[in-house]
């Protein structure tokens, strides 16, 4: 059985400098899996970054539309989530449809929430003990996980 490591998203707004690394980095991951990280997607990370909580995707494009000083349409954002997704550089909550940076960007992995459900504070454990139980399970019945998130509610420390 592995060991579940807390990868905390700790919800702190990232430094200028902090987002101008992680934007750096992204650019340079998309571009070696020959993909774009354009302005517009780069702006949508970038606002992740620096949102220091998850963001949903009406939110966003809120946040966006009074950035760029025009109204953004939400398949915009939807495209640029999807494709941030697609990289590994974000993650989505699924019972909030939330979005927040991911803890190892740019590495495939399979994702265990706690989601408070008073703050939306969330902790992310990657390898977590049921990974071997989901691959039992699915491979007795021949099924295939392409990808695995499992969320628990609940209340964090502070909300207790």
């Amino acid at each position: 059985m592995t060991t579940a490591t807390a990868h905390i998203h700790d919800y702190k707004p990232l430094s200028d400098k902090a987002v101008t690394d992680a934007l750096a980095r992204a650019r340079d991951f998309a571009k070696s899996q020959s993909k774009s990280l354009t302005p517009q997607r780069a702006s949508v990370y970038r606002l992740l970054l620096k949102a220091g909580r998850p963001v949903g995707a009406y939110e966003l494009m809120a946040m966006l539309g009074q950035q760029e000083e025009k109204q953004v349409a939400p398949p915009t954002v939807y495209r640029a989530l999807e494709f941030l997704q697609d990289l590994n550089l974000v993650s989505r909550i699924e019972s909030t449809n939330e979005f927040l940076p991911c803890a190892h960007p740019g590495e495939p992995h399979d994702c265990m929430f706690l989601v408070c459900s008073c703050c939306g504070v969330a902790l992310e454990f990657d390898g977590a003990p049921f990974d071997h139980v989901v691959e039992q399970a699915a491979e007795k019945v021949g099924f295939k996980p392409e990808r695995r998130v499992v969320e628990i509610t609940g209340r964090c420390t502070d909300c207790q």
